[in-house]
């Protein structure tokens, strides 16, 4: 689901993620349901369903709260956040962006499958109303990806890394937009 999700193969993912969660289900495996809800989400915004998206994150906000997850409970709410914003829903999303902001105040997200995506979420959220509160996270974000590129002494990966994995490429896109005004 998460692939099918990153080479926006939405219907293929929403399948996927649909069978796993009744595996996940019929086994009473918490995390793997977890991760179907958030997948499952991530297609369904993809396919602009965004009420039924919503759903999907809510149930994994909750799933990995349980397990203790944070990292990837925060990701289930950056999912929550896009899903209500093409709603429409600002003033939703402000009041559920607010854990994730305090989150990452202090905190890793380490373990969560797109970081980058997260930062992307609260820049686009503050983006109309707040220009500086938006720019701080793009460049936060940048900042996080330039970290873990740095990292990766072979050229070629390092540059499959920073180019093929979509968030990284709106994030770097995003910078150089901002940096050129």
């Amino acid at each position: 689901g998460l692939l099918a999700a990153m080479q926006e193969r939405w219907e293929d993912g929403r399948s996927l993620c649909e069978e796993a969660r009744q595996l996940a289900l019929a086994e009473s495996a918490p995390r793997e349901i977890a991760f179907a809800h958030t997948f499952l989400g991530h297609n369904l915004c993809g396919l602009g369903q965004w009420d039924a998206a919503q759903t999907a994150y809510e149930q994994a906000i909750a799933g990995w709260e349980k397990l203790g997850d944070t990292s990837r409970q925060m990701e289930a709410i950056a999912g929550q956040v896009r899903a209500l914003r093409r709603q429409n829903k600002i003033d939703t999303a402000k009041t559920a962006v607010a854990p994730l902001v305090t989150y990452l105040q202090t905190g890793s997200l380490s373990g969560a499958n797109d970081p980058v995506r997260i930062y992307l979420t609260c820049h686009a959220l503050f983006a109309e109303e707040d220009a500086a509160q938006a720019e701080k996270w793009l460049r936060q974000g940048k900042t996080w990806l330039d970290q873990r590129a740095a990292t990766i002494t072979d050229l070629a990966i390092r540059e499959t890394f920073l180019n093929a994995i979509p968030s990284h490429r709106q994030l770097n896109h995003l910078h150089n937009i901002q940096h050129l005004k």
